[in-house]
C-alpha cells in the first residue's frame, strides 16, 4: 500500500491520499494539487536514493542532510507557511516523515 499524509503544509490543512496506479486530483487553482504531485515525486525518488546510499555505504546522517536540502530546493521555506507541518509517505511497511517543529526541519525513516 502506498499513501501520503500531509498536515499544515503549503496551504494544505490535512489530507490523506491512498496512491493508486492512477489518481486524479481535481480542485480550484492554488488548492495544492501540484504540491501533492511534487511531494509524491520527492518521496518516490527518496526510496531509490535510500537503496543507492546503502550500496555506496553512505551514512544515514549524510543522506538525511542531502534530502533535507533537496526538500528545501523543491519547496522553498517561504512556501511552507508559518505553522509546524508534518508529511508522511508510506510504501508497504516503510514510511518516511519530514516535519518542521520550529525552527528545525526533521527527516525520519520509519520501518
Amino acid at each position: 500500500m502506498e499513501k501520503i499524509e500531509i498536515k499544515e503544509f503549503a496551504g494544505i490543512k490535512d489530507i490523506t491520499i491512498e496512491v493508486k496506479q492512477i489518481n486524479i486530483l481535481i480542485g480550484p487553482q492554488a488548492s495544492g494539487k501540484s504540491i501533492i504531485a511534487k511531494l509524491l515525486y520527492y518521496f518516490k525518488n527518496f526510496i531509490f536514493e535510500i537503496m543507492d546510499a546503502a550500496e555506496e555505504l553512505k551514512s544515514v546522517r549524510d543522506l538525511n542532510k542531502e534530502y533535507q536540502q533537496k526538500f528545501k530546493d523543491y519547496f522553498p521555506p517561504s512556501s511552507w507557511g508559518n505553522r509546524n507541518f508534518s508529511i508522511r509517505y508510506y510504501l508497504n511497511l516503510d514510511s518516511i516523515e519530514i516535519s518542521r517543529k520550529k525552527p528545525r526541519l526533521k527527516l525520519k525513516h520509519l520501518t
